[in-house]
């Protein structure tokens, strides 16, 4: 079992490190790096982090990369998760994103966050889509796997994402995404046939204590389970013992466990074990 209290411990000793600012460049610390990216959508430069992992330097390979919106709470949870899951061979090693969301949706104050997410949301979309993934495919060796997470309306804006603009992520990771209204959950029922859901994942969860958002969680875990394709594979978690403010922590964890789940090596103790698991046709699949 995980225990959440280390993980917030390592967390904010990581914060201790010092960042550097710098348009388009910027001295490494523990904890990744800041940048000062130019946005045009917003009218003035934006701040992100960025996490390479350590073996980044010294390869030439591609990296997975995972998006975090609201960077400035969460973006140390995504490369503690990086450092834990890669270490023990559950994911491989990837490039964490932090996504500054303040001053852009204010606050956690929920009333302006909304708000703002109205007013935003298409400029939000466009930001991801036009200036901070083409920046991140610009200076840095990428794969083409990309993997968004955000909490609240945050979440909200990946599950509206994943409706009209699916081919952006192949993996969507939603804390307590709220307020998860019928027209959003339809526009997913509309996207579901479309080509660009093949082969996408979708992770989603809410906790026992967010009774105004579990009835719609639940509808959508009901449409996946009647309509969503064989291709998309998603998971959906009631979290037990958390509230709203704390599903973002086991959601990053759950969601990349399962986004990842074909990553685990797979080991067998008798051979009745690799005949139930299909033998070499499921192993070559695998």
């Amino acid at each position: 079992m995980i225990n959440w209290k280390n993980i917030l411990l390592l967390a904010f000793f990581n914060l201790f490190a010092s960042f550097s600012f710098a348009s388009n460049q910027a001295t490494e610390s523990n904890s990744g790096t800041n940048y000062f990216v130019n946005s045009k959508i917003f009218g003035e430069e934006q701040r992100i982090q960025i996490y390479l992992p350590d073996d980044y330097k010294n390869s030439s390979k591609e990296y997975p990369v995972m998006y975090v919106m609201d960077g400035d709470w969460y973006f140390l949870h995504g490369v503690s998760y990086q450092k834990s899951l890669s270490y023990i061979e559950h994911s491989p090693e990837y490039i964490v994103v932090g996504i500054t969301t303040d001053p852009i949706l204010f606050n956690r104050q929920s009333f302006f966050r909304t708000k703002e997410f109205q007013l935003k949301r298409s400029k939000l979309t466009n930001y991801l889509a036009k200036e901070i993934i083409p920046f991140m495919e610009k200076q840095f060796r990428v794969s083409d796997e990309r993997i968004y997470f955000g909490w609240e309306i945050a979440g909200l804006l990946g599950a509206d994402i994943f409706a009209q603009h699916t081919e952006l992520f192949t993996g969507y990771i939603l804390a307590s995404p709220t307020p998860l209204l019928d027209d959003q959950i339809e526009k997913i029922e509309r996207a579901l046939n479309n080509e660009t859901m093949k082969n996408k994942f979708i992770y989603f969860s809410t906790s026992q204590a967010e009774s105004w958002t579990t009835g719609q969680t639940n509808k959508l875990a009901k449409l996946l389970k009647e309509k969503a394709p064989k291709s998309l594979k998603w998971k959906y978690d009631i979290l037990e013992g958390e509230d709203h403010y704390s599903t973002p922590i086991p959601a990053i964890y759950q969601g990349l466990k399962t986004y990842f789940s074909d990553y685990f090596p797979i080991r067998f103790n008798s051979l009745k074990e690799f005949n139930d698991f299909g033998g070499l046709t499921q192993l070559y699949a695998h």
